[in-house]
């Protein structure tokens, strides 16, 4: 039986990764190109802490990218769109990644706790505030105390 995959695109060209790895394209290029140590990502929390830093700041160099390609076209956006329209298809293709993984690892699984839900409406201000108009002020900002 084969395995589910998914399709990404580096430089190179598509390749096809494990539909569940956390990894992707390159990781897939390097197993196949470099010998492998046995160890496990897990075993350095600063390479992790890294490549957390350049996907935050390739996240934020996106917005920036499609705002200056929009500033320096003025009236000639028509020569930035390609830069616009890559830097908007990146940032989207991250969010897609990140939902991907929010849905297949974090969400399944997940249970309200319903008697801290239930506490945290019942000592809420906003209670207060409906009931404002119908006890008056006073009344409320004495309840919400």
């Amino acid at each position: 039986m084969a395995l589910a995959t998914r399709v990404e695109h580096d430089l190179v060209g598509d390749r096809d990764v494990p539909a569940d790895a956390y990894y992707g394209v390159h990781t897939v290029r390097a197993v196949e190109n470099f010998a492998i140590t046995g160890s496990t990502i897990a075993q350095f929390p600063d390479l992790i802490a890294a490549l957390a830093a350049v996907k935050q700041a390739a996240a934020r160099a996106n917005p920036l990218t499609v705002t200056m390609a929009a500033e320096a076209g003025q009236l000639q956006l028509n020569a930035f769109e390609p830069v616009i329209a890559y830097s908007l298809l990146r940032s989207l293709t991250h969010l897609r990644a990140a939902c991907d993984t929010l849905a297949t690892r974090c969400v399944p699984g997940i249970t309200a706790n319903r008697e801290h839900l239930h506490d945290t409406v019942h000592r809420s201000v906003g209670l207060v505030t409906a009931l404002a108009p119908h006890i008056g002020y006073a009344a409320s900002t004495t309840l919400a105390l």
